[in-house]
């Protein structure tokens, strides 16, 4: 981003690449910064949350970020919070049970997040969640040197009382800065519910007897299943 003149040249080059290799729009967000700004309307939302709500995160932990929404299909909006406890940084998730507003703690991971200072650092944001359509969604965006990487989890909420995943995007890039600039990318796209595994417009299925993971089971990107390609 703007740590030098230097790098945000870097930075842009990489990013505008991105974009020409039909990559995240996500990327885009290192220059203008609206996910920080978005970020702190959401913090100012997540003070109202918890002061509108009978929730009450570990005494230890400070909150930093939250949404709200509806995870398991009861039309009540649940709480996914984002907070630190010392160098660790956590996501926890709670349901909402009644009418009273009482809440649940069904999820806590400390794992999972990237463990900055600030939370919008210099080289992008990590962990930033959502809720669309009852799904869970965790961005992960970092922009350094020539190069930019992006990921995202998608996770639903199952009748096995845990969040498993859905969908997993990767998006890569790094570029040889000179008199000619010269940039390798990669994308990868899975589609758990399918089992379909695309990566690099080659697209693959998974054995029978691939276990899908949860949201548990991961931390920081995802160890790529193997899969076998299908033949056109």
């Amino acid at each position: 981003m703007d740590n030098s003149l230097i790098f945000r040249k870097q930075a842009i080059t990489a990013i505008l690449l991105l974009s020409s290799f039909a990559l995240s729009p996500v990327f885009a967000l290192s220059i203008e910064h609206p996910a920080e700004e978005k970020a702190k309307t959401r913090v100012k939302d997540l003070r109202q949350i918890l002061q509108n709500n009978s929730l009450q995160i570990p005494a230890d932990h400070k909150s930093i970020y939250g949404v709200t929404g509806d995870l398991n299909f009861d039309g009540k909006e649940d709480v996914v919070i984002v907070s630190k406890k010392g160098d660790a940084c956590f996501l926890l998730i709670y349901f909402q049970e009644n009418k009273d507003r009482s809440f649940r703690k069904v999820f806590e991971k400390s794992d999972l997040l990237e463990s900055t200072e600030p939370f919008f650092g210099p080289l992008g944001f990590t962990g930033i969640p959502e809720i669309s359509n009852n799904v869970l969604k965790i961005s992960f965006e970092f922009s350094g040197g020539s190069g930019a990487t992006f990921y995202e989890y998608k996770a639903r909420w199952d009748k096995k009382d845990t969040f498993r995943l859905i969908g997993y995007t990767y998006h890569q890039i790094g570029c040889t800065v000179g008199e000619e600039t010269q940039c390798i990318g990669e994308k990868t796209d899975i589609n758990f519910s399918t089992r379909k595994m695309i990566r690099n417009k080659k697209a693959c299925q998974f054995p029978a007897n691939y276990v899908i993971p949860t949201l548990t089971e991961v931390s920081g990107q995802l160890d790529e299943p193997e899969c076998e390609l299908i033949k056109k």
